[in-house]
């Protein structure tokens, strides 16, 4: 390899101003939606845990939660895993808002 030395050209394609425009909306909907989910599940406690006789509430942390996070792969997986725990006594509407972030992040990509 070191005889013939391989030269790399890569090559990026600008958006365009509708693709720009179509970006714009997919995060402001993406903002949108995880605004009604933190709005939705504020004072929420999660889960108790029993250490012992001492109960101990774990409030959902949705605040780490942002646009800039909506970018990565595993962003569904995260919001899923700060649900998990009352998945079971979240309403519909809070798992639509769910299955709504991991659809606008797909777009995203």
């Amino acid at each position: 390899m070191e005889k013939k030395r391989i030269d790399i050209i890569q090559l990026l394609q600008g958006l365009t101003e509708s693709m720009k425009e179509i970006h714009g909306a997919i995060i402001q909907c993406i903002n949108s939606t995880m605004s009604e989910l933190k709005r939705s599940h504020t004072n929420v406690s999660a889960f108790t845990r029993y250490f012992g006789s001492i109960p101990i509430q774990s409030q959902l942390d949705l605040d780490d939660l942002n646009v800039d996070n909506a970018y990565f792969r595993s962003f569904d997986a995260i919001v899923r895993r700060q649900l998990d725990p009352v998945w079971h006594k979240v309403g519909p509407r809070t798992k639509q808002l769910v299955g709504d972030l991991a659809t606008l992040r797909r777009l995203l990509t």
